[in-house]
């Protein structure tokens, strides 16, 4: 039977990940803060997690990581696309005050 706080971090990385999915950053971060604390008292308790258990919290780990990574890129291409439309609307801007001026 798997360990309690293991299941509690099995289910904090999950909807971690189900958030990050969801583009939901502001609950993603809040269950990604909770699983690091658990790790964090895990490990001044001097408790690790179960063999058995550990591939598939790493592998939920490493799905939050994709999805995270994933996310970054899309948060960046807006921001790429925002700058350039940002540049043209001033480019179109100086064009029209120099037609005028």
């Amino acid at each position: 039977m798997p360990n309690a706080p293991t299941v509690e971090l099995a289910e904090n990385l999950g909807r971690a990940h189900a958030a990050l999915q969801a583009g939901d950053l502001a609950t993603a971060d809040t269950q990604m803060l909770a699983a690091a604390d658990l790790c964090r008292r895990l490990q001044a308790a001097g408790l690790g997690v179960p063999d058995g258990e550990l591939t598939a919290l790493r592998e939920l780990s490493e799905s939050c990581g994709n999805s995270l990574a994933r996310l970054a890129e899309r948060l960046n291409a807006s921001a790429i696309r925002n700058e350039n439309h940002r540049r043209g609307i001033t480019s179109y801007h100086a064009t029209l005050l120099r037609e005028v001026g």
